[in-house]
């Protein structure tokens, strides 16, 4: 509910590219840190804590087998206005799953059956969120690896599914946080922090609007232009391009 009305606070203007937020608790750490940005209207954010994008079946949470309920799956996703939709997976979806149609073992991207599932759900999401979301363009933000070999499998499966997609476009979060302070944005490794103390970062440092600002917002900008045009992209998005600092608190 929270991130649902943060999203009406984060469209200032209603005449910038609207952009959506798709997820599961990585997304819901930035919806809940980022500060108005120049140049974009955020129409709706969707983050969910522990949901793949694969729906069903079970995880594996700390060795323990974990339902995936019916609130993680995407068919749940509003009806909105998105001229871009931002989508942040993977975590739960690299190893540890049990799909019923697959069989009753644990599966990761190892196994080829899995991974073509996998694909599969990945391009039915990227169709509902057309469908639903009206969006032109995808992009997807690959996962810090965080020492795990399964989730530098996911990035390139990740990769490798946008190159299907003509109008998906990968965000490489990995590879910039990697040359950056990584505990300072991920204080657990995997998630951002939002100004509030949480399990996930007990401080009061605000993580995501950080990487708004650093990094984020001008790759929304250079990708808005590219794949929207200059007019529709702004001319807050030229700036923020050149490097100058964006506004907002």
């Amino acid at each position: 509910a929270e991130l649902g009305r943060r999203s009406g606070e984060l469209s200032p203007t209603g005449a910038a590219p609207t952009v959506a937020i798709l997820g599961d608790s990585k997304m819901l750490t930035l919806g809940m840190g980022m500060a108005t940005i120049d140049g974009f209207d955020f129409s709706y954010m969707h983050g969910i804590l522990r949901c793949p994008l694969g729906r069903g079946g079970e995880m594996m949470i700390e060795g323990a087998p974990y339902p995936v309920g019916a609130e993680c799956s995407w068919d749940t996703v509003s009806d909105r206005d998105a001229d871009i939709a931002l989508v942040w997976f993977g975590t739960w979806d690299a190893s540890g799953r049990k799909i019923p149609a697959l069989g009753n073992e644990w599966l990761g991207l190892g196994d080829p059956e899995y991974r073509e599932w996998l694909a599969v759900e990945h391009a039915q999401f990227f169709e509902l969120v057309r469908r639903r979301l009206g969006s032109e363009v995808i992009m997807a933000m690959t996962v810090h690896p965080n020492g795990s070999p399964e989730l530098e499998d996911y990035n390139d499966f990740l990769r490798e599914v946008a190159a299907r997609e003509p109008d998906v476009e990968i965000l490489d979060f990995a590879a910039w946080v990697a040359g950056q302070d990584t505990a300072s944005y991920l204080p657990d490794g995997v998630h951002l922090s939002w100004g509030t103390p949480t399990a996930y970062s007990p401080n009061t440092n605000n993580s995501a609007r950080r990487l708004m600002k650093a990094w984020l917002a001008p790759r929304l900008c250079e990708v808005a232009a590219r794949r929207l045009g200059p007019d529709r992209a702004g001319p807050e998005c030229v700036v923020a391009v050149r490097g100058a600092a964006l506004t907002g608190p």
